[in-house]
């Protein structure tokens, strides 16, 4: 098990066995400022929180609400970038484990460089990346340059089928969802999930 994995693990497990769930944080990075940013992610700790997202600033951050929007804006004007969150989770990491996952748009990670990217990511601490905004299938890199994940043609039935057939049975040998969740994932009939999902493929694109 990788380091950020293990820190993952822990802090769920550590969630766990007080019987409550894990307090995952999310802030923009660079807003106000990457020193500010620093000091806030030392004060969530400090106050309890068991794993941060660093939320990268993007220009156009379709996904999110306008308060994240507007925290983008102002640290992009603050001059942050995926380098300096790079470099801002290096400082982080000389004065705590605490578990940080990045939350970013694939633009970001396409003009750093996929492969770049994911060395960097290893390289600084980072315990995971979420890639909001990634189509499925469309960068079958990733899943080569070591951003785990399942990807697949949105219109192979099959091949989807497979992946959410894999993902479940991950889950299960994790134990990384608790046993009701479980039987309720158990009892979806994957094939017409899989057929309800491609007819509203088609209905949106034609």
């Amino acid at each position: 098990m990788s380091a950020g994995a293990g820190r993952l693990a822990r802090q769920f497990a550590a969630a766990r066995a007080r019987r409550r769930p894990a307090f995952i944080a999310y802030i923009t990075v660079g807003d106000p400022s990457l020193a500010a940013t620093l000091e806030v992610v030392a004060a969530l700790e400090r106050a309890g929180v068991d794993i941060v997202e660093l939320g990268v600033p993007f220009s156009d951050p379709v996904i999110d609400g306008p308060v994240i929007q507007a925290a983008s804006g102002r640290a992009l004007a603050a001059g942050a970038t995926l380098a300096a969150t790079f470099d801002l989770v290096r400082a982080i990491r000389r004065r705590s484990e605490l578990p940080l996952v990045l939350y970013s748009y694939l633009n970001p990670i396409l003009r750093y460089g996929v492969a770049a990217a994911s060395r960097t990511a290893a390289d600084v601490g980072l315990d995971g990346m979420l890639t909001v905004d990634l189509p499925v299938g469309a960068a079958p890199e990733i899943i080569h340059e070591g951003i785990n994940g399942y990807l697949c043609p949105a219109k192979d039935k099959a091949a989807l089928s497979a992946a959410l057939d894999r993902a479940l049975e991950q889950k299960a040998r994790w134990g990384s969802i608790g046993a009701r969740a479980r039987e309720s994932a158990e009892a979806f009939d994957i094939p017409e999930v899989v057929e309800q999902y491609v007819t509203l493929l088609r209905e949106l694109h034609g």
